[in-house]
């Protein structure tokens, strides 16, 4: 670059670079940091002639370019990249400032700036470039917009259909009330499973928009309504577990089918008990939900029978790519198990 400058045979190449390219760049001298050369884009784009742009000293620079710091509050000479590339020797990479035109407007630019060193190794001077970026604060204001506008809809979308199948789940269990005690009980089975889909709606409003949620939170949220006094429903899942929207709909119909179950078999002519529902990553990195309760247990010929229980976990497990079993524990009560993949955002264990 000494050689550059130094040559007035390649003096007009420097002109036109000056000239025509299409970056703001400014040239100045050691140890002065004195402005020597402002390029026609960077004056047009400052709104001044270059004239009152060159041969300003370093402690000037800041009002006289209008310098902030991304921030917004006014810069100090120190600070400034051209500054620290001349007096430090500094290579600055991709800092972003803010400088004023004559209109007032703070123009967003992205600088890059390095020292200018002789044969010897000493600065002789420094160099900046910089570019507006007021087209790409634009677009990023644009697509932020679009993104919330995005993200409003998604959550005014689970919110309305969460509010809908309660209204469906509702109207099932006003029409059933007008027939008889099968009905009513036939109601109340598909109310709950209704339920659950509204419950996982509601979990994706009330979230922060990652598009999963947390696993522990949304099955006590699923599993922890159908316990009584007699009978509590203890949910334990492995912290940082999430589910995304294609998970949680068959996975909490899948642990409701299964608590439902052993509440419903586990306990007769008024036994007490517990259901305790757990989650776990395994050592393959599979997640491995059990419902496991203390009762006595399924009927023996309960899966072969092919309730509607059984044969919907079964089409759900297809859902989530998982595998099932039920089966009465070796001590008594049931052990239901669903092994299943983890979300992929998942980290290791």
């Amino acid at each position: 670059m000494s050689k550059t400058l130094a040559n007035k045979e390649l003096a007009p190449f420097l002109e036109a670079i000056m000239e025509h390219v299409p970056t703001g760049l400014t040239i100045a001298k050691a140890p002065d940091v004195s402005i020597v050369g402002v390029s026609s884009y960077g004056a047009a784009l400052l709104e001044r002639p270059r004239e009152k742009l060159e041969g300003i000293a370093v402690e000037k620079h800041p009002e006289a370019y209008q310098v902030y710091r991304a921030s917004g509050e006014l810069a100090t000479a120190a600070e400034l990249p051209l500054t620290r590339a001349v007096q430090k020797g500094e290579v600055v990479r991709h800092e972003e400032w803010l400088v004023g035109n004559e209109a007032g407007e703070k123009i967003p630019i992205l600088c890059n700036a390095g020292p200018i060193r002789d044969e010897q190794g000493a600065v002789i001077g420094g160099v900046i470039a910089w570019a507006d970026l007021r087209t790409q604060k634009e677009l990023e204001r644009k697509l932020q917009a679009a993104l919330e506008e995005k993200e409003r809809l998604y959550l005014e979308s689970n919110h309305r259909t969460k509010n809908h199948l309660q209204l469906v789940a509702g109207m099932v269990m006003l029409e059933a009330a007008r027939h008889g005690p099968e009905c009513k009980a036939f109601a109340e089975n598909v109310m709950k499973r209704v339920q659950v889909i509204a419950s996982v709606h509601e979990s994706f409003y009330r979230s922060d928009g990652t598009g999963v949620v947390d696993m522990g939170d949304y099955l006590r949220n699923v599993c922890e309504p159908l316990a009584s006094g007699e009978h509590p429903v203890l949910v334990d899942v492995e912290p940082g577990l999430v589910l995304t929207m294609d998970q949680a709909t068959p996975v909490g119909m899948i642990a409701n089918e299964a608590v439902c179950n052993s509440l419903k078999h586990g306990y007769p002519d008024g036994r007490s008990g517990t259901v305790r529902v757990t989650v776990r990553r395994t050592d393959q990195g599979m997640l491995s939900l059990s419902v496991v309760d203390d009762g006595v247990g399924l009927p023996s010929d309960m899966a072969k029978k092919g309730s509607l229980g059984v044969r919907l976990m079964s089409q759900l497990a297809r859902q989530v790519f998982g595998s099932y079993s039920l089966e009465n524990g070796p001590t008594g009560g049931t052990v239901f198990n669903l092994t299943f993949a983890a979300h992929s955002a998942l980290a290791p264990a």
